[in-house]
């Protein structure tokens, strides 16, 4: 297996979180673009992981790697403590998949969480995808200007940029939360093209 290179947005997250726990202090919020994560929290800097985790670590679908260190020393433990956050990144299993069927797991993904809420399922209206994904290549274009057709006004509309197209990103299932739908639209645009397909994509979810 080859190296799993650290990469520095990552060791940055990882300090924060490993700052967060000495502090006993809220973990910060995993930023939605990072797409699938796996974290370990460890106490000692020998890495004593656990079969089961180092498994998991050595999972070819890993592919980069953050890691965040603090030691702080209080009265009950004068010889101090380690804090270390170990994330892994792992690749998207999506970047062979058209938008139409990125559009339908995303769908699903999203039924999921409205079925734990006791919510009805909500259609996927063929409408609002086509005006979502006009949405999602003028903000591809225009890097971030959203412009809505006046029949729209009403809608919610959720954009974002991701590498991992079907997660759902926490400000979406906050937005379940506080509104009734009746249908919604997925619109999807690859954004950076790689060798193995897109390395990103603009997504916009309208709400009705």
């Amino acid at each position: 297996m080859p190296p799993i290179p650290l990469l520095e947005e990552l060791n940055r997250l990882a300090s924060k979180f490993s700052l967060k726990r000495a502090k006993g202090e809220p973990l910060p919020e995993f930023p939605d673009q990072y797409g699938e994560i796996l974290y370990l929290f460890i106490s000692t800097p020998l890495l004593e992981i656990e079969n089961n985790d180092m498994e998991r670590i050595l999972n070819p679908a890993t592919t980069r790697a953050g890691i965040g260190i603090y030691f702080d020393r209080e009265e009950k433990n004068p010889g101090g403590t380690y804090f270390i956050s170990f994330f892994l990144l792992r690749k998207s299993v999506s970047t062979n998949m058209s938008p139409d069927e990125i559009q339908l797991r995303l769908s699903d993904e999203i039924n999921s969480l409205m079925v734990e809420k006791g919510e009805r399922l909500v259609k996927l209206d063929k409408y609002l995808s086509d005006e979502a994904r006009v949405i999602a290549e003028k903000i591809k274009t225009q890097r971030g200007q959203i412009i809505l057709p006046p029949e729209l006004n009403d809608h919610q509309v959720i954009p974002y940029n991701t590498n991992n197209p079907l997660h759902v990103p926490e400000t979406i299932k906050v937005k379940l939360n506080y509104i009734r739908l009746r249908k919604m639209g997925i619109g999807i645009v690859p954004d950076i093209e790689g060798k193995e397909g897109p390395k990103s994509y603009w997504i916009v979810i309208l709400f009705y």
